[in-house]
């Protein structure tokens, strides 16, 4: 191979892994369902004051979505901090465990509140139009933490 093939060759691949898209993070998968379930009950329900909480009620969900990602982030933390403690006991484990399981636990209680919220604003023909928008925010709510 020449040398002028190799240069060619080594910037091509050099281009090809600048190209390369970083993954997603949570919170933008998070911030870009928000926006899409935004722009599709705005233009299902239009404008007005119905709109209007609808489109609170999103917000609300988009701020539940991104504390439940950081306690996540924050209780894989504390358990690699006490996993490095060679002397770490079962009850610290345990009560880190539980103390994350209530937080999920309460927000899950918050999601479900603002669901039902976000069911009683929308029209029953709203509600299955904005289907897919609403099953993109459920799955990020439900998807494991890190």
């Amino acid at each position: 191979m020449s040398l002028r093939s190799s240069s060619m060759l080594a910037g091509a691949l050099l281009a090809a892994a600048c190209a390369h898209k970083p993954p997603t993070t949570p919170l933008a998968s998070i911030e870009a369902a928000t926006a899409d379930a935004r722009r599709e009950l705005r233009s299902l329900i239009g404008e007005g004051e119905r709109a209007a909480r609808a489109d609170a009620v999103v917000v609300q969900l988009q701020e539940l979505l991104a504390k439940s990602a950081s306690d996540g982030y924050a209780a894989s933390r504390d358990l690699q901090a006490i996993d490095r403690n060679r002397d770490a006991t079962a009850a610290q484990f345990q009560a880190l465990q539980a103390a994350a399981d209530a937080a999920r636990l309460a927000q899950l209680h918050q999601g479900v509140a603002l669901r039902e919220e976000l069911a009683r604003l929308l029209t029953a023909e709203e509600w299955k139009k904005s289907a897919d928008a609403r099953r993109k925010l459920l799955e990020l709510g439900i998807s494991p933490q890190p």
